[in-house]
């Protein structure tokens, strides 16, 4: 006999009242364990046409008067049972909401992940489950997504959307001044824009009166937006000159040294070895935790590469802007670019660094292209199916913008 029934409500203790709650959830999920295995009997032996209904969704929806779309996502999960989950829902310590998220996780799969992995990823998943809401293991799933597309991509592909990422933006001026606009980001500029929000997006506090903030999500992410843009019009060149980023970058030891695989940085996610060089490089602080084969930290790494403030202001005036032939990019919009990259051995001299945009960053890390330095101008070396004697090419769009 349940605490409930032997109890009138209002004679429970406080401490009786939140563990009945929770035996009450425990309860639920065992029924509808109970259930799923009810209706997975029933879509086997073809109970609904016995009936004479036209599916077992069919049948749901009369028989058990739920809504179409709980009775879809219930043969659903019937039809695609995964042992740990159903075990943990029919002990009552995950919910049927944290079985929806999990299966949603597991959608997004791909065909070509190994069965180990996938099992590992469930039991991660499940163990989360356990511990917080289903939104939570639907955020964590969105990590995993990721992790899978990195690693599951050909590395043509990987390296052809790295380097000229899908970005789009297409807007309107309303008669009344105002802008309406749609588009879409590649991987790496959504992760930013996402901490962007988290940084700037989230809800005031309390004023001084009491009030909470009233803004609609998309509204505060309107004036994150806003925000951002207005900071980035006050932005002179000295301020481009002593930003600083800060890039902390968790990678398996073998997958670094072999340079492929896929790593994790913070406010970028998941992404591959190849992108985590080219975003580590030039003024980029680099905090590099290296794991070893149980995951345990290595390595927790200092940043000791940072371009300085005195040397931005000479390659400045240097190279006056990007150095790819042909780019008007001016410096405050350029990145410095280790020549001989920084991971490779190269050092934070002048003579070992060049400006460049990001557009032309992407290109020198992504093609065959290279750059040097030959008699103190940067000069950009063609591949050698664009150029077989590969004669140096050196930027004169600034010296144009300079004689003008």
């Amino acid at each position: 006999m349940s605490i409930t029934s032997s109890l009138s409500l209002s004679e429970l203790s406080n401490d009786e009242l939140a563990a009945a709650l929770t035996a009450s959830e425990s309860t639920m999920s065992r029924e509808y364990a109970n259930n799923l295995a009810l209706v997975r009997e029933a879509d086997n032996r073809k109970l609904a046409a016995a009936k004479g209904y036209r599916s077992t969704t069919a049948l749901l929806t009369t028989v058990a008067r739920v809504s179409v779309d709980e009775a879809r996502t219930r043969v659903r999960l019937a039809r695609r049972p995964q042992e740990t989950v159903e075990n943990a829902l029919a002990q009552g310590r995950i919910s049927a909401a944290h079985v929806r998220a999990i299966h949603y996780v597991l959608s997004k799969a791909p065909a070509t992940i190994a069965d180990s992995d996938l099992a590992e990823a469930v039991s991660t998943l499940v163990e989360l489950a356990e511990q917080s809401t289903p939104t939570i293991v639907r955020k964590a799933g969105h990590d995993l997504a990721g992790y899978w597309s990195v690693d599951s991509q050909p590395a043509e592909d990987t390296e052809t959307e790295l380097a000229r990422p899908r970005r789009a933006f297409c807007s309107h001026r309303l008669l009344d001044g105002r802008m309406k606009f749609n588009g879409m980001f590649d991987r790496e500029t959504a992760a930013r824009l996402e901490l962007l929000f988290q940084q700037l997006a989230e809800p005031k506090p309390r004023d001084e009166f009491g009030r909470a903030d009233e803004r609609s999500q998309s509204e505060r992410e309107g004036d994150a937006i806003a925000e951002a843009l207005a900071l980035a019009v006050r932005v002179t060149e000295s301020d481009q000159a002593r930003s600083e980023h800060t890039v902390a970058v968790t990678i398996p030891l073998a997958e670094l040294e072999k340079r492929a695989g896929a790593a994790f940085t913070y406010g970028v996610g998941h992404t591959t070895a190849a992108q985590l060089r080219r975003i580590c490089c030039g003024d980029v602080k680099v905090v590099p935790a290296v794991l070893g084969s149980d995951a345990e930290v290595l390595d927790l790494g200092r940043s000791t590469r940072l371009v300085t403030t005195a040397q931005r202001a000479a390659l400045a005036l240097r190279d006056k802007g990007c150095t790819r032939p042909g780019c008007r990019r001016p410096a405050k919009w350029c990145r410095p670019h280790f020549i001989l990259h920084w991971m490779d051995g190269g050092s934070t001299d002048l003579v070992n660094l060049a400006l460049v945009c990001e557009e032309h960053e992407r290109e020198l890390h992504h093609t065959d292209w290279e750059v040097r330095l030959v008699n103190g101008r940067v000069a950009f070396i063609p591949p050698r199916w664009l150029d077989p004697k590969q004669q140096p090419l050196y930027n004169t769009a600034h010296e144009v913008q300079v004689a003008a």
